[in-house]
């Protein structure tokens, strides 16, 4: 199909199966498609069905997606559009040979490459294999740190060892399979993502993760919550979760935690809460889900994160260095008609021009990235050297 021919398409094959049912996205992205005007087939991978339709859409990793990696490959002529939109993190964009080298042999360090006989066999012979998995990545890790440039090493200063595996491996599957042709458009959900991408001469494009009410409205609540903290407290992230604590309750400032909250009962602690904290767990990029679930819901969100924001402007929240929460903090909460403005704002620009809606009828419709871009089908080579 040529982008000429797009006015027309109208039925559109949707993938989100390796995402875990409670995140909801399978209703979120057939919701916010029939909007547009389109049909939705879910797909599970490798779904024959696919090939009737006049785009695939495909929601996660590359690595997941084998079954379409295969069929796809086939019919690289007659079949529909395929969009293959990476939702989680690369490593840092801009690192060395030397440090990719041992990015890979990271991602190397995992049982569940085996062949099925020698993982099963390890499995069965080696006890507590995966402690020395463990141990081995750490090593591997503090080498990956060393080869580092001193600002890259600031970045991956907090990066935990199960992190750098988890960006490694994503990273480097999508440099092997995002090259081969069987999708024709690859998007990332975050301006690093994409930059890695194109260093490795794979052309892709931005498009952030969009609103949808799913994942929270605004509710009448009164906000007796100050400040929340919603996500995993492993790692590095912990102890730099405890120092924030810490001084806040010098404040008499308390941290409400919620772990394990989805859905509705999220959704109502957000509305409920006056301050949402963000503590990035990468030193490179700003994962957007927990801002986009806490925005509309009229908190304001106080992240740690320092560089570009985007999708987001400098006035949609406040950047300030872990050091500096504890005063942050402090200051809004005693401010609140400033906090309710900034708070707004945000919640303004999340569910207009952030909406899910609006993100794919770019994409799909427009066939323009978020900032402007006009779309490049892989099908028509990759990056020139």
């Amino acid at each position: 199909m040529t982008s000429s021919d797009f006015r027309g398409t109208r039925r559109v094959g949707l993938c989100t199966s390796s995402y875990p049912a409670r995140l909801g996205l399978q209703k979120m992205f057939t919701d916010s498609l029939h909007q547009i005007g389109f049909e939705v087939i879910p797909c599970e991978d490798g779904d024959r069905r696919a090939l009737t339709t006049d785009i695939l859409l495909l929601i996660g990793c590359s690595n997941w997606f084998s079954g379409y990696e295969k069929l796809l490959s086939e019919y690289r002529q007659e079949r529909p559009d395929v969009f293959l939109w990476q939702f989680e993190p690369f490593p840092m964009p801009g690192l060395s040979e030397k440090s990719l080298g041992i990015g890979k042999k990271i991602w190397k360090c995992d049982f569940e490459q085996l062949p099925l006989f020698w993982n099963r066999l390890t499995k069965r012979l080696v006890l507590n294999r995966h402690i020395l998995r463990d141990l081995y990545r750490k090593f591997l890790c503090r080498r990956f740190r060393k080869s580092l440039s001193p600002v890259q090493q600031q970045a991956y200063s907090d990066v935990s060892s199960r992190d750098i595996f988890k960006t490694m491996r994503e990273g480097i599957e999508a440099m092997h399979r995002c090259g081969s042709g069987w999708c024709d458009y690859i998007i990332a959900s975050t301006p690093p993502r994409v930059e890695f991408l194109r260093e490795k001469k794979i052309d892709s494009f931005y498009a952030p993760s969009g609103w949808h009410p799913e994942w929270g409205p605004p509710l009448d609540r009164p906000r007796d919550i100050d400040v929340l903290f919603i996500g995993g407290l492993n790692g590095p992230r912990k102890r730099q979760f405890q120092g924030v604590r810490d001084q806040l309750s010098e404040k008499g400032i308390d941290i409400f935690v919620a772990q394990g909250y989805y859905g509705r009962e999220r959704t109502d602690l957000l509305n409920r809460s006056k301050i949402v904290l963000d503590i990035d767990r990468l030193g490179w990029e700003l994962p957007i889900m927990r801002l986009v679930a806490a925005m509309p819901c009229g908190a304001l969100v106080i992240t740690n994160w320092m560089g570009d924001p985007t999708p987001f402007s400098n006035d949609h929240l406040i950047q300030r260095r872990l050091e500096d929460f504890p005063e942050a903090v402090a200051y809004y909460l005693e401010h609140e008609r400033q906090r309710q403005m900034i708070a707004g704002r945000a919640q303004d620009f999340v569910m207009g021009e952030l909406s899910l809606v609006n993100v794919l009828r770019r994409l799909l419709v427009e066939r323009k990235s978020w900032d402007g871009v006009l779309l490049k089908n892989v099908r028509d080579g990759m990056l020139s050297t």
